[in-house]
């Protein structure tokens, strides 16, 4: 089952602030609606810890600093830009290329297609979720995230009688 947004947002600068306070404008990663509450949850916690919802640039991949709305975002981790900290050097651990990975949007969906080929993921920890995509040398620290991932998911909930899925085949459930 591929999970990508086809009602995208576009890119917002209040997404890639240095805070993890929620701005007027939520996150590109909840333009996804009606999918799995737990995938929302994973995908925040891992920007969370990754970015702090900032759009890295790298000065070792050439092209991330033009597509960085802050450039006082600066990283320096291996090939790594965007929300998620995607590897773009072309290896076999390459997630794309340097526009996908700087656009919020796209790097949510690679983001979201790596963890719905994760076989049964909605029955591992969000934690270990998230861990199994990234490869983390700190798998521990997504934790941190995960009650502020969850109430911001709580807090931006679909509207108008919508409801998040929690069911592999996408079919919205109604939340606990």
């Amino acid at each position: 089952t591929r999970v990508s947004a086809s009602d995208r947002q576009p890119p917002a600068a209040s997404a890639a602030t240095a805070t993890t306070a929620p701005s007027s404008r939520p996150p590109p990663v909840f333009a996804i609606a009606r999918r799995a509450r737990s995938i929302l949850i994973v995908a925040l916690m891992t920007a969370m810890q990754e970015s702090t919802l900032r759009m890295y640039w790298n000065p070792k991949v050439p092209g991330s600093e033009a597509l960085a709305p802050d450039k006082t975002a600066r990283g320096v981790d291996g090939f790594s830009v965007g929300l998620f900290q995607q590897q773009v050097n072309g290896s076999a651990y390459s997630w794309g290329t340097v526009e996908e990975a700087m656009n919020p949007a796209t790097s949510s969906d690679m983001f979201l297609d790596r963890l719905a080929g994760v076989p049964g993921w909605m029955d591992l920890e969000l934690t270990v979720a998230a861990q199994t995509v990234q490869v983390s040398a700190y798998p521990d620290a997504y934790a941190k995230w995960q009650s502020v991932a969850e109430q911001l998911v709580n807090d931006l909930k679909p509207t108008g009688g919508g409801a998040y899925s929690d069911s592999p085949t996408g079919t919205p459930t109604e939340e606990p």
